[in-house]
C-alpha cells in the first residue's frame, strides 16, 4: 500500500458548505489494484482499513453486479474531530466524506445509532446517479435520496454476502440491521393506520415495488440506460422510468410515483418576496455610473474577502428593484468571490439566469469555469453578457453545479438580509436566511 501526504483543501457539500481540512496528519492510502484512496486524519487503522474494503467491495457490486458506472477511484475523506458532528456525505462526483466526535460513533448502528455500513453505499448511490447526470437541477430531493436508499440498502445487503459480520472491527450482521430488510420493515410499519407518508417515503416505497416488479437486472439496466443519456435532474425519473417500461416491454407501468414527485413546480420558501413592502427595498442602494448607468446592490459596508461560502446543488440568486418603473436594461452583473478546484475542469459550464419576480427566465448566460476568476475574493464580472431589457422586480442567479472538487466561493455578509435566495428556476427558490450575496447588477435606461 502506498501512501503520501494530503495537503488541505475545501470542500463543498451537496446541501450545505462544509469546510473540511485534513490536518498535516492526514495520509492518503492507495493501492494500484483497488479503486479506493484513503485520506485518514484520526480515525483509528483498523477502522479505515475496513472502510476501504467496505467500498472497495461496494464499487464492485455496483459496476460489476448491478452495471452501473462509478468513476474509477473514489476517495474517502476520514476525520476525527471531537468538536465536529457525525456526518457522512459526498460531493456527488468521486468523493465521500466521514466525521465523527469519537471512535465510539464508529460502533455498530445497534450501539452507536449510525449506520456506516449502509451509508458508505447509500452515499455510492448518489455518485452513481450524481456524475453522470448533465446538472442535479430539478430532481426532487427526496426522489435522489430515495434512490440513494435503494441502492445502498441492496448492496449492503450484497457486501454482507460477501464480506460477512467480520467485515467491522466490531462484527455484527449489519445485512439485517442496514439492508433491504430495514425497507421491508419500514413500509411493513406504513401499512397501518398513521400520518400522511413524507414525499421521501412515497418515493422508497415507489422504488421498491418499481424493482421488484421489473426484477434487478431489467431495473438497473434502466437506470444505466437513462443515465447514458446524460439527462439533467428533472429529466431523470421520467426517462428512466420511460427505459424501466421499454427494458419490460410493458404498454404502462403502475403510478408508483405521483406527478408531484415526477416533475417539481416553482415554488417560494416560505413565500413569495412581498414586493409592495417599503421594508423589502429599504437597503438597496443606488450609486451613479457613466451615460447614466446605475450599479445597484445591497448594504454599504466592504466585502470582507474571507467571508465567503459555495453550496453544492444549487444557484445563488438575488432580488433587485430597477430605480425607476421606466423601461431599463441590465448591462452588467458582478459576483464577489473566487473560483476553487482543478484546471482540468475549465470546460465545465456556468449557467447565469435573469429571471422576473415570479422566477421566469428572461435571459439565460453560459460560460466556462476557465473564465472565472481565482485567487483572492474580488469582484467579478460575467464576461460577454447581453444587455437584456428587465422588469421593475428581477432576481439574477448563477449555478456553478459545485462539488468538493470544483465550485465558487461567493461572499456574503450578514448585517443586511432578506434578498438572497437558493435555488434553480425549475425548482423554485428557498430565502437564505440571515445572509445575502455579494451581488451587484448594472442597469441603465433601455435605447429607444
Amino acid at each position: 500500500m502506498r501512501r503520501k501526504p494530503i495537503t488541505a483543501w475545501v470542500a463543498a457539500t451537496a446541501a450545505v458548505v462544509a469546510l473540511f481540512c485534513p490536518g498535516p496528519g492526514a495520509l492518503a492510502q492507495e493501492r494500484a489494484d483497488n479503486h479506493v484512496a484513503i485520506v485518514n486524519d484520526g480515525i483509528a487503522e483498523d477502522h479505515a482499513a475496513a472502510i476501504e474494503t467496505l467500498v472497495e467491495t461496494a464499487w464492485r457490486i455496483y459496476v460489476e453486479d448491478l452495471g452501473l458506472k462509478l468513476p474509477p477511484l473514489i476517495t474517502v475523506h476520514l476525520a476525527l474531530d471531537p468538536a465536529a458532528q457525525t456526518r457522512l456525505y459526498t460531493d456527488g462526483q468521486a468523493d465521500v466524506f466521514l466525521q465523527v466526535p469519537s471512535m465510539e460513533k464508529l460502533a455498530p448502528s445497534s450501539k452507536s445509532g449510525v449506520f456506516h455500513i449502509y451509508g458508505f453505499c447509500h452515499e455510492l448511490g448518489h455518485i452513481a446517479m450524481y456524475h453522470r447526470l448533465k446538472t442535479v437541477t430539478g430532481i426532487h430531493p427526496d426522489v435522489a435520496e430515495a434512490w440513494a436508499h435503494l441502492c445502498g440498502s441492496i448492496v449492503c445487503d450484497e457486501v454482507f454476502a460477501k464480506k460477512g459480520p467480520k467485515l467491522w472491527p466490531e462484527p455484527f450482521d449489519y445485512g439485517k440491521a442496514e439492508g433491504t430488510a430495514r425497507i421491508r420493515r419500514a413500509i411493513d410499519k406504513r401499512r397501518g393506520p398513521r400520518s400522511e407518508p413524507s414525499d421521501f417515503d412515497v418515493a422508497v416505497k415507489a422504488f421498491w415495488e418499481l424493482h421488484l416488479l421489473a426484477k434487478r437486472k431489467p431495473f438497473f439496466a434502466a437506470a444505466d440506460a437513462c443515465l447514458e443519456s446524460r439527462p439533467t435532474g428533472a429529466e431523470f425519473l421520467p426517462r428512466f422510468l420511460e427505459e424501466v417500461r421499454k427494458t419490460t416491454r410493458k404498454q404502462r407501468l403502475p403510478g408508483f410515483f405521483p406527478e408531484r414527485l415526477l416533475q417539481r413546480r416553482f415554488s417560494f420558501d416560505p413565500g413569495p418576496p412581498d414586493l409592495g413592502a417599503a421594508a423589502t427595498f429599504r437597503d438597496l442602494k443606488v450609486d451613479e455610473a457613466k451615460n447614466q448607468a446605475q450599479v445597484l446592490h445591497y448594504g454599504s459596508e466592504p466585502p470582507d474577502s474571507e467571508v465567503r461560502r459555495s453550496i453544492g446543488g444549487t444557484g445563488y440568486f438575488q432580488l433587485f428593484r430597477t430605480p425607476t418603473d421606466g423601461k431599463t436594461r441590465l448591462t452588467r452583473i458582478e459576483l464577489f468571490g473566487c473560483r476553487y478546484g482543478r484546471s482540468s475542469d475549465d470546460d465545465q459550464e456556468v449557467d447565469v439566469w435573469v429571471c422576473d419576480a415570479e422566477g421566469k427566465v428572461l435571459a439565460e448566460h453560459r460560460l466556462k469555469y476557465r473564465q472565472l476568476n481565482r485567487g483572492e475574493s474580488a469582484w467579478f464580472a460575467i464576461p460577454d453578457l447581453k444587455a437584456v431589457e428587465v422588469p421593475r422586480h428581477f432576481f439574477v442567479g448563477v449555478f456553478f453545479d459545485a462539488t468538493a472538487s470544483k465550485g465558487y466561493f461567493l461572499g456574503y455578509q450578514t448585517q443586511v438580509h432578506g434578498h438572497s435566495y437558493t435555488g434553480t428556476p425549475t425548482t423554485g427558490l428557498a430565502l437564505l436566511k440571515g445572509q445575502d450575496w455579494r451581488m451587484r447588477v448594472t442597469v441603465e435606461p433601455a435605447r429607444k
